[in-house]
């Protein structure tokens, strides 16, 4: 079953593919490219770049639209549609369907990787590279996910397979929460970090879902968390030393 950002993929396509403005596009295109003269409507790039086709007439089209895409959202996003059959064999390889941030991250990464895909280096096979790329990013994310969790304890971080000291029994461990009070206090870390962290740890709220309500977008949202994070983490294991 598809995550949220596969699924709504197809809402979206569902909803362009009848627009006004899109059949223009579309007429332009033709008018414009001979390789894309049969494509009569926007499913024609679906039909026409679908597992099966003739790959030579296949990869026409779609170097035809990766060619537009750095100026043509509608081009860059008619290739990503086609492509969807792909995303979603890697989102199941790699296990990202059980989490929607990872497939979001997949379809970001992919339609990235379309609007600067590099025709002069790689001039054919177009839809096998873009599939490949965005599986090694997803393999990249999966291995970050591992160490994303925020640390409430820096004696955490000792190896698993270390010894208990035979001495007297190790003080108890220090509340985050009060290490978080006690950084706002001292002024070592932001309210506004503070608060994304615990958006993310406590209350679980998804990325894209936390990118909508800030009014940014999915990129900027990451990056937003990924260094107010470290800067709560910083803080905290230094007032636990």
């Amino acid at each position: 079953m598809a995550t949220q950002a596969l699924a709504l993929l197809e809402l979206d396509w569902s909803l362009l593919v009848g627009r006004r403005w899109v059949r223009d596009a579309v007429a332009r295109w033709r008018r414009e490219d001979p390789a894309l003269a049969r494509v009569r409507c926007l499913d024609d790039v679906l039909r026409l770049t679908a597992l099966g086709r003739d790959p030579a007439a296949s990869d026409a089209v779609l170097v035809a639209l990766v060619r537009r895409a750095p100026r043509d959202d509608l081009a860059a996003r008619a290739v990503l549609q086609a492509l969807r059959p792909g995303l979603l064999r890697v989102a199941q390889r790699v296990g990202a369907l059980r989490d929607p941030d990872a497939t979001a991250e997949l379809v970001a990464v992919a339609l990235e990787r379309i609007r600067r895909y590099p025709l002069e280096r790689r001039p054919c096979h177009v839809a096998a590279n873009v599939v490949l790329d965005v599986l090694n990013a997803a393999c990249r994310y999966a291995r970050r996910a591992e160490l994303r969790e925020l640390p409430t304890d820096p004696h955490d971080l000792r190896v698993e397979d270390e010894p208990e000291p035979e001495s007297d029994p190790s003080p108890s461990r220090p509340d985050p929460e009060r290490l978080i009070a006690a950084a706002l206090a001292a002024g070592s870390v932001q309210e506004s970090d503070v608060a994304i962290v615990r958006d993310m740890f406590v209350a679980g709220t998804p990325l894209s879902t936390a990118a909508a309500t800030a009014g940014v977008s999915w990129n900027a949202m990451r990056g937003r968390r990924t260094r107010a994070r470290r800067r709560v983490a910083e803080a905290c294991s230094e007032l636990a030393l």
